[in-house]
């Protein structure tokens, strides 16, 4: 298990630098040159789930671990439109 950096204390204070919305915490690995928004671009898996949890909660998902819109639901996450 990694441990999280400096900028995932910085995105996930409440939880010492761990996405806990799940039953095993993820650390966050983002570094301070990640968009505000990380949707795991950079390797991050913490933020990698909330992207993919956001995409299943809005409806992104057609079937199975595709997407519909994978650049509009990118716009959506980082609140772009």
């Amino acid at each position: 298990m990694s441990e999280p950096t400096p900028e995932g204390l910085r995105r996930y204070p409440n939880t010492a630098g761990y996405s806990a919305d799940l039953v095993d915490p993820i650390a966050c690995t983002c570094k301070p040159t990640c968009l505000p928004r990380c949707a795991g671009e950079c390797g991050c898996e913490a933020c990698a789930v909330q992207f993919n949890m956001f995409c299943d909660m809005a409806g992104f998902y057609s079937t199975g671990d595709t997407f519909d819109e994978k650049a509009r639901a990118l716009a959506r996450y980082r609140g772009e439109c």
